[in-house]
């Protein structure tokens, strides 16, 4: 009888924490539907903001097929732009390119673009201080990654200007760099935009968008 009676309790210990198991799933469903909407409309927000990363940082790249990512009623326009930054012989051909394409670039223009940077960043960080418990611990760590790049943004400008003046910089003959900025910086925001853009619940193109109007 002993031993009856300590399978039952087992079996109920058991099934208890099964039905706790299941009640939380329950309402974590019920709270992430609840929530999506906003996510959907934050992940729309933030598109816009790594493309005008990737224009600043890599023009000459941004070319491609322009999309309307749906988010539920939220949406976001956007180029398709296709660079594996994964890939090792892809990201030495870019960063090469990117020494070419800066070193024709002015100290005046390049202080511009890191201008634009740390705008973008303090953008960004408006968006993040009113969703911060919207973010997906895997979509938080590469966003941070993104605004510590652009911290350096801020940083360079900084450094700039004396007494209103261009003062000679390290990279005025060099443009390692800043090419190695703008590459992480680029790398960091294309990151970002793909993981968000996999959330999206429908893709058209704009030429498709086009004939259904």
């Amino acid at each position: 009888m002993g031993g009856d009676l300590l399978l039952n309790i087992v079996s109920e210990i058991i099934g208890i924490a099964i039905t706790v198991f299941l009640v939380d799933k329950l309402i974590q469903k019920r709270e992430d539907t609840r929530w999506l909407p906003s996510k959907f409309f934050l992940y729309s927000r933030l598109i816009s903001h790594f493309d005008a990363v990737m224009w600043a940082t890599v023009p000459f790249i941004m070319s491609g097929s322009k999309y309307i990512y749906e988010f539920g009623d939220a949406v976001a326009t956007t180029l398709d732009v296709q660079v594996d930054f994964s890939n090792k012989e892809t990201s030495k051909e870019l960063f090469s390119k990117l020494k070419e394409y800066l070193s024709e670039v002015s100290l005046d223009n390049k202080v511009e673009i890191l201008k634009l940077l740390s705008q973008e960043k303090e953008e960004i960080d408006k968006i993040l201080a009113s969703s911060m418990t919207l973010i997906e611990p895997e979509l938080s760590s590469k966003l941070m990654r993104l605004q510590r790049v652009l911290s350096d943004a801020e940083n360079f400008v900084s450094t700039f200007y004396v007494d209103g003046k261009l003062p000679l910089f390290e990279f005025t003959s060099s443009t390692d760099v800043v090419s190695l900025f703008m590459y992480n910086a680029a790398e960091a925001a294309q990151k970002a935009k793909k993981w968000i853009v996999y959330k999206a619940t429908n893709k058209r193109s704009a030429e498709e968008l086009v004939l259904e109007l």
